[in-house]
């Protein structure tokens, strides 16, 4: 069996570099509930790796990989560009949720993150406070405290403006590691074949929740 682990780790190192620019690592989207209406407040992006053969693998067994190869940045980029568009899929249908994204260490003590995510939301029409950057406690609060307040373009009114720059996103920290959920419930729908390659999920999520096994 450790021989078969310690493959299948050799291997998926191996492919990494690839399913990230081949479509395969998606997010998926974990709902936020009001527990007192039952209403969808939020959705959590959560990274997938849909492998051709091993199937839907869970973070644990490729951001280790992807810290060691250096494309942690690569992903969360890839993350947020999915996930913005996914918002931006569900504005246009009348669902209006925030969206959290997980951020790798290196992205937040990266002076030019800021500018990243401003381009990002222009690029996707989404306001900044629809955007969520979730910090793990293991990235550390000094790290953190370093760009959380970051000199972010606005425009000259200082309100969002889909045509001139976003305002800032959220921060949130999270007791749980990067590219991982704290809670059991189910992802609400993996991207379709058809849509893979965009990051779009073909329909909107459900409100219903299944606890998973």
């Amino acid at each position: 069996m450790a021989v078969e682990a310690d493959e299948m780790a050799a291997r998926l190192r191996a492919e990494l570099p690839g399913a990230l620019r081949s479509g395969q690592l998606v997010p998926y989207y974990q709902p936020e509930v009001e527990l007192s209406s039952g209403r969808v407040v939020a959705a959590e992006s959560l990274a997938r790796w849909e492998h051709p053969e091993y199937g839907t693998l869970p973070p644990a067994l490729f951001t280790p990989l992807a810290e060691n190869l250096g494309l942690m940045g690569e992903l969360t980029q890839l993350m947020l560009r999915q996930s913005l568009a996914q918002h931006r899929t569900w504005a246009a249908a009348g669902w209006v949720v925030p969206v959290s994204v997980n951020v790798g260490p290196d992205c937040v003590i990266d002076p030019a993150f800021p500018d990243v995510i401003a381009e990002f939301l222009r690029s996707e029409q989404v306001p900044g406070p629809m955007l969520a950057l979730e910090v793990s406690e293991q990235t550390g609060t000094t790290a953190v405290s370093s760009v959380s307040s970051p000199s972010w373009p606005s425009s000259a009114s200082g309100s969002p403006s889909m045509t001139s720059a976003p305002a800032s996103p959220r921060w949130k920290a999270s007791a749980a590691g990067p590219w991982t959920s704290s809670s059991s419930t189910c992802p609400w729908s993996a991207p379709s074949p058809a849509t893979r390659a965009s990051g779009r999920s073909s329909a909107l999520p459900s409100t219903s929740l299944t606890n998973s096994a």
